[in-house]
């Protein structure tokens, strides 16, 4: 659960404030790794959400307390299949893609959330995707407590603006 909070938090960020803002404390050595990261990151979280959510739908049971859950899910993947279709700037699409997945499913990661959202989580933690995603997370953590210059800031965000001229 904690890799999946990580990754709506990322999403969250990503989508409020400049990479300038959020990456506040980190080191210019590894600024190429860290743009390539979260671009190589976001895009495959995006690529690999429809195959997730499909495998998700595959295991839930065919019974009307799923219902909600399979609704939510199945507008998701209409999405996701708008992402794959329209071409754009791959890095925007996938943030807005894992935008909408971050509205999808957040609620079900609630203490209070009823037993069927939790077995939908519980789905995505035994997917090979999800232990595959965990280690672009352990990448981006490992950026957390470097310094950066306002000016090497400045610079991540130019690359990150950079990397967005590739389309999918």
């Amino acid at each position: 659960m904690k890799c999946f909070v990580l990754i709506l938090s990322i999403v969250a960020i990503m989508r409020q404030v400049s990479s300038a803002e959020f990456l506040g404390g980190i080191k210019r050595t590894a600024a190429e790794e860290l743009v390539g990261t979260i671009s190589a990151y976001t895009t495959k979280l995006a690529a690999d959400s429809g195959v997730i959510i499909k495998s998700i739908l595959e295991e839930l049971p065919q019974t009307d307390a799923f219902h909600k859950y399979r609704e939510e899910l199945d507008e998701f993947l209409q999405e996701y299949d708008k992402y794959k279709s329209v071409k754009g700037p791959c890095f925007d699409k996938s943030k807005e893609l894992l935008g909408i997945l971050n509205e999808t499913i957040v609620k079900y990661y609630s203490e209070d959330a009823p037993a069927e959202a939790k077995k939908i989580v519980e789905i995505f933690h035994s997917s090979p995707k999800y232990r595959e995603l965990t280690e672009y997370d352990e990448k981006i953590k490992s950026f957390a407590n470097r310094d950066w210059t306002s000016s090497e800031m400045e610079e991540i965000d130019a690359k990150l603006s950079d990397n967005n001229t590739a389309e999918c």
